[in-house]
């Protein structure tokens, strides 16, 4: 009989359909028209968007799912498009996703933090991100203001959720604390950067500043001295003395 040739599973290797410079431009191309969907916003004036209609519906959505953090997108994808342009290794998808998610999500709880603490600090820009306008009854009609910098969901997390809200369990400080770690874990992961040397780059060039600072300040304080007369025209005096002699 015939002997079986075992057929070997030969795995082969994953391909991208797209060439890595060609997925560089498209994401560079998206984060563009985000940012400047978003950069152009204007609540309740879609004219004023640079990309008309859609990019106002686009821009909308985005601030009022994420507020100020979209911006986080747009560099994120920016980011993206930047390694594939060096040919440099991105990982595996969903850590990155992971990620990115967990420092999205972080900001935008710190931001809606700052918008319930600090309104008047954004108060003159708010046309620029989603704001509502509720009108208080109790005890007196006021008319309340909210400015969902860090989009709604999560201000509704943070604030609104009933009982087991983030200030009732943490407080802003405690949130503060915890969700700022967070943010720069994750955006060392994200960009790879070592701590120490982001340290010691901001530590040299603080220094070069506060020297640069000093000699300016020493330069103005100390008086200028009279420059003496170039010596060819002390000579020539000498000599005019001389012949009137």
């Amino acid at each position: 009989m015939p002997k079986k040739k075992n057929k070997k599973n030969t795995k082969q290797p994953k391909t991208n359909s797209l060439h890595p410079e060609v997925r560089a431009l498209i994401l560079f191309f998206t984060s563009l028209f985000l940012f400047l969907s978003l950069i152009s916003f204007s609540q309740n004036k879609p004219e004023n968007n640079w990309l008309g209609i859609l990019g106002y519906s686009i821009s909308i959505s985005l601030q009022y799912l994420f507020g100020l953090g979209s911006y986080l997108i747009c560099a994120y994808l920016f980011l993206i498009s930047f390694k594939l342009f060096k040919d440099q290794e991105l990982g595996k998808r969903g850590y990155r996703i992971f990620l990115f998610s967990t420092l999205l999500l972080s900001t935008c709880i710190l931001l809606n933090v700052l918008a319930e603490n600090k309104p008047d600090l954004i108060s003159d820009y708010e046309i620029y991100f989603f704001t509502e306008s509720v009108t208080l009854y109790n005890p007196s009609p006021t008319l309340y203001y909210r400015f969902n910098i860090g989009g709604v969901p999560l201000y509704y997390l943070y604030l609104d959720f009933p009982i087991f809200n983030l200030r009732s369990l943490l407080s802003d400080a405690g949130l503060i604390i915890i969700f700022s770690a967070i943010v720069a874990t994750s955006l060392l992961l994200i960009t790879q950067l070592q701590l120490r040397k982001v340290i010691k780059l901001l530590g040299s060039s603080l220094i070069t500043l506060l020297k640069q600072l000093f000699f300016l300040t020493r330069s103005k304080k100390e008086p200028r001295s009279a420059s003496p007369p170039p010596p060819a025209k002390v000579k020539l005096k000498k000599k005019k003395a001389k012949l009137k002699k």
